[in-house]
């Protein structure tokens, strides 16, 4: 099944693959093509995986895709080409339509050759995973956002790494320690509630009514310091 939607819909605005780009100056440029051809809706259960796929999903990764299709739900498109049958084949997004078979999902259809589509597949995830980051913006970034999955806070971590995480965590703890007025807007934004056991870093945290204690040790042996009534 499919819904198709026209350039004017989508806001595409195509340029002749032909035409020369121009600099500011004048002078000409490399032509960069729009291989996006349109978007369409289409049944994820009946595009076609690509063969060549060499991506391998685990557990870990598939709950995490799980988590946050069910916290947002679907905020990117698939990439595929169409073959000559009419089918589409993936290029990117094996996973989601493996999660949600049964579901009208957004696809972008490229036009690029069988060739072109090889090097797209090799080239992705490889070419995002070459991004940098910068730690004090993850930091950052990391304050603002909030989930309820354990899956999706796993991710988060792993993105993070555990030195800025644990930082972030700890200064978070640190400032409910010294402000107990913002009490109220931490527990909404840690979606704390009466009777839940946390566990952080190697301790276990308990909220009741009256207190907030630390209990268990930690894998070392020590005792916790500090008990928040």
């Amino acid at each position: 099944m499919v819904k198709e939607f026209t350039a004017l819909d989508v806001g595409e605005n195509h340029e002749p693959a032909s035409k020369v780009a121009r600099n500011r100056n004048g002078t000409a440029s490399p032509t960069i093509r729009d291989r996006v051809r349109e978007l369409r809706r289409v049944r994820a259960g009946d595009l076609r995986p690509n063969p060549k796929n060499w991506r391998r999903h685990p557990e870990a990764q598939a709950a995490a895709l799980k988590g946050l299709l069910s916290e947002i739900g679907y905020a990117d498109a698939l990439i595929v080409r169409e073959l000559p049958d009419g089918s589409y084949m993936i290029i990117d997004g094996h996973l989601r339509a493996e999660t949600t078979p049964d579901m009208m999902v957004p696809v972008l259809v490229v036009d690029v050759t069988e060739e072109e589509a090889d090097k797209l597949l090799l080239a992705l995830d490889p070419l995002a995973g070459m991004a940098e980051s910068d730690s004090e913006r993850l930091a950052d970034l990391i304050r603002t956002v909030q989930t309820d999955n354990a899956a999706v806070e796993e991710l988060f971590r792993r993105t993070a790494g555990n030195r800025i995480w644990e930082l972030v965590r700890r200064q978070e703890l640190e400032q409910a320690d010294v402000l107990p007025d913002l009490a109220d807007e931490l527990r909404q934004k840690w979606q704390t509630k009466v009777d839940q056991l946390w566990r952080i870093g190697l301790h276990r945290l308990i909220w009741s009514y009256c207190q907030m204690s630390w209990i268990g040790r930690s894998r070392s042996g020590g005792f916790p310091r500090l008990i928040v009534s």
